[in-house]
C-alpha cells in the first residue's frame, strides 16, 4: 500500500510541478470525482477537502439511487 501511495504521488508530481497535491486532485475531480476521491484518500487521508469530495460523491450516489 505504501508503494502504491508513493507511485501515485510521483505520478501527480510529474503531471504538473507547479501545483500542490490538492490542486492536482481538484483538477482530476472535475473529470472523475470518484477517482480523485480515492487518490486523495490515499495521499491526503486527513484533508478536509478530500472528506468534502467524499461527501459529494456519496450524496450524488444516494441521489441517483432514487431513480433506480
Amino acid at each position: 500500500m505504501k508503494l502504491l501511495r508513493e507511485y501515485i504521488r510521483n505520478l501527480l508530481i510529474e503531471q504538473e510541478e507547479g501545483q500542490t497535491e490538492l490542486e492536482k486532485l481538484q483538477d482530476i475531480f472535475v473529470n472523475n470525482g470518484a477517482q480523485a476521491t480515492e487518490l486523495g484518500e490515499m495521499i491526503l487521508p486527513d484533508s478536509p477537502e478530500v472528506k468534502a469530495m467524499r461527501e459529494i460523491i456519496d450524496s450524488t450516489r444516494s441521489f441517483l439511487e432514487l431513480f433506480e
